[in-house]
């Protein structure tokens, strides 16, 4: 059974961010309660928080080959992969270096997606419980 991972934090989201790696990123489950936030607000957040560390979790190969072969078939048809120079053998084998570097672009993209959007996260509560406390 995994355990909740609570925020009481900010700081906690940063230490979460750190947790999204390239090639993987452990199963977690979250729960927000931070004070100053309301119970829908703290809802709120941890959707937002679930959504950017989910980003983290998705295979280098799940979602991208259809989307992958469908840019490949246009590049056939707009003449960037030369079909009748290559034939069909070419033309597979050289399908296989870009889905290849399409994986790995799209899981670069993802995986500094996820983390800046954790850290934006963060920064914004830091923000906000900083001027709340200035003015207190």
């Amino acid at each position: 059974m995994q355990q909740r991972t609570i925020i009481t934090e900010p700081y906690h989201i940063k230490e979460i961010s750190k947790d999204v790696h390239f090639f993987y990123c452990r199963k977690q489950m979250f729960k927000v309660q931070l004070h100053r936030l309301s119970d829908k607000e703290n809802l709120e957040l941890e959707k937002n928080i679930v959504r950017y560390y989910s980003l983290g979790q998705y295979s280098l190969i799940g979602v991208v080959p259809p989307v992958t072969i469908l840019v490949y078939i246009l590049f056939i048809f707009s003449g960037i992969v030369p079909f009748s120079d290559l034939g069909i053998m070419g033309t597979i084998a050289m399908y296989i270096p870009f889905a290849l570097s399409a994986s790995l672009l799209y899981r670069t993209v993802m995986y500094f997606y996820a983390k800046r959007g954790l850290c934006k996260i963060a920064d914004e509560l830091e923000q906000t419980t900083n001027g709340a406390l200035r003015m207190a």
